[in-house]
């Protein structure tokens, strides 16, 4: 009995080791396998049309610039768009300044652009250059700078700074531009003027006598400003609120009406980036009594 005693007690102190090593294996295997997650699972974000109420995802491919595909979830487009000759033409942007007005008339992608100008109390008196884009873009910061250089006998130099935060929480829904002009890059960068920009932007258009923009409030009410060419306050001549939208699957076509008393303010604007257009009416009493031309508009189009 003692033989057979001491022949268990060794087998089992020469199975010893494989069991503790066996037993720390399967503690860092059972470790490994809580600690690392079989997927990384990523957030599925839906857009939000008007309302606050989730719109139905849509498999048609975006037509959004490269450098807005890189914002995930983000399904708006902004579109600028210049009448040329009668026809609207994809644009880079347009500046409603203190005292000017300004469009770039070539998209951003362009190295040259045709930079048209005029003096808000003098719109019949344009300024046409040919400017002609130095170096690369500089970008940094959720901003860009460009450098372009006129081609005329002045050679002035003009910096353009665009901000897109694209940051829906806080109304960045379009981009903001500033321009300064100098002889010198350093001269230009000095003396930056602030484009007019309104938070929530959806539609901001330049005619031949007045800017206006349509934007929403952060509880989605619309709202209407007006500023005339020819006033000196910096307030608007004309503020509605509580406008009504209308959109027209079948005729590609957004509509933002306001009521003052018995005159009805629309526009119409084209929600199509290939059949660009937009109308500016003043109705009263359902007839309409003006038609303004249009120079140049910017469209969000959401989604």
């Amino acid at each position: 009995m003692n033989q057979i005693n001491r022949a268990v007690i060794l087998v089992i102190m020469a199975l010893l080791p494989l069991l503790v090593m066996g037993g720390s294996r399967l503690r860092q295997m059972s470790s490994n396998t809580i600690s690392s997650p079989a997927y990384d699972a990523q957030p599925q974000l839906s857009p939000v049309s008007e309302g606050g109420k989730v719109a139905a995802q849509s498999d048609k491919p975006s037509s959004e610039p490269e450098h807005e595909a890189a914002q995930p979830g983000k399904r708006d487009v902004e579109y600028t768009f210049s009448n040329q000759d009668g026809k609207w033409v994809r644009s880079w942007f347009q500046c409603d300044q203190t005292r000017n007005i300004a469009f770039m008339l070539r998209p951003v992608e362009s190295r040259t652009h045709r930079y048209l100008a005029f003096e808000k109390y003098q719109p019949l008196q344009q300024t046409s250059l040919e400017l002609s884009q130095q170096d690369d873009v500089d970008c940094g910061m959720m901003k860009c700078w460009w450098e372009l250089k006129s081609t005329h006998e002045s050679n002035a130099t003009y910096v353009v700074q665009e901000s897109h935060y694209y940051n829906q929480e806080d109304g960045y829904w379009t981009r903001n531009y500033q321009i300064g002009i100098g002889a010198t890059q350093e001269a230009a960068a000095s003396h930056m003027q602030q484009c007019r920009w309104f938070p929530r932007t959806r539609v901001a258009l330049l005619t031949e006598q007045r800017a206006i923009y349509i934007t929403e409030t952060t509880s989605g009410s619309l709202e209407y400003r007006r500023y005339d060419y020819g006033q000196t306050s910096d307030q608007p001549s004309l503020r509605l609120m509580e406008g009504v939208r209308k959109s027209d699957r079948d005729q590609e076509m957004e509509s933002f009406t306001f009521t003052n008393q018995i005159y009805m303010y629309i526009v119409n604007v084209s929600s199509q980036e290939s059949r660009p257009g937009v109308q500016v009416l003043v109705k009263k009493n359902d007839s309409v009594v003006q038609e303004e031309h249009c120079l140049s508009y910017t469209y969000l189009k959401k989604y």
